[in-house]
């Protein structure tokens, strides 16, 4: 067989593939048309604070419009969107779309515990996805721990220590009450700088921002240990030597 032929072959195999995948894809687009039922009636259970009217328009539901399985689907992700609901069924019989929620809790009120600062505690709710009068989301518990100990981390706390407590009240309500321990200002006691400097050190010290901590330096914040400072020194220390000539630098 000829190099000409195979090639023919290898390129009719292909339209082959290509044809199959094809009939694949209508032949499951017409199964989802044929499984395709009117909504003539909505049914909506489980609901309390969320009316069936505001289910319908967040779940963008129309009467007397046929609905597939991935209809089905498209109105289940809209509604888990709005992050109203914990849960949700859906399935359509004889024309009725049966809809079957859990609504998520709402959070009450935030409580903020080892914090004097006013100003402080303002700052920590502004970081936080969780709000008062929001939908209270387990999964997002962390994620606000999380940015609570780097914004405390930013200030000089490193180490500190928070435990979070879920406060159940009726009408599915809770509060939501962080208990923070802050620990010490994490001071820098000796800056160094290993590796081919080219540079003093005192010089580079000069250049960042951080500072080692001395008892004439006691109204100096730079003398503290946060994150945002340990960047900002990067971003100084490269910047100076790209103007040295050092553009590797790293």
């Amino acid at each position: 067989m000829t190099i000409g032929q195979d090639l023919l072959l290898y390129r009719l195999s292909k339209k082959k593939k290509l044809m199959f995948k094809y009939l694949f894809f209508i032949f499951i687009m017409f199964s989802f048309s044929l499984s395709a039922e009117v909504v003539q009636r909505i049914e909506v259970k489980g609901n309390d604070r969320f009316s069936k009217e505001t289910i319908v328009v967040y779940g963008e539901i129309t009467l007397e419009k046929n609905y597939s399985a991935l209809d089905l689907n498209k109105v289940l992700k809209n509604l888990y969107e709005t992050n109203f609901f914990e849960d949700i069924k859906i399935s359509l019989n004889n024309g009725t779309l049966n809809i079957t929620v859990k609504e998520y809790k709402i959070i009450n009120a935030i409580i903020i515990e080892g914090e004097k600062s006013t100003q402080v505690k303002e700052l920590v709710l502004s970081k936080l996805e969780l709000k008062p009068k929001k939908s209270f989301i387990e999964s997002q518990l962390s994620q606000d721990i999380d940015s609570i100990k780097k914004m405390y981390a930013s200030m000089g706390f490193n180490f500190t220590d928070i435990d979070a407590k879920i406060k159940n009240f009726s009408n599915n309500r809770v509060n939501l009450v962080y208990f923070l321990k802050k620990g010490k200002k994490t001071n820098i006691a000796k800056i160094n700088f290993l590796g081919d400097k080219k540079v003093k050190d005192k010089r580079l010290r000069d250049v960042i921002v951080s500072e080692e901590s001395k008892f004439w330096k006691f109204l100096s914040k730079n003398i503290h240990l946060n994150s945002s400072n340990v960047e900002l020194d990067t971003r100084l220390l490269t910047n100076y030597y790209k103007t040295l000539g050092y553009y590797d630098v790293q």
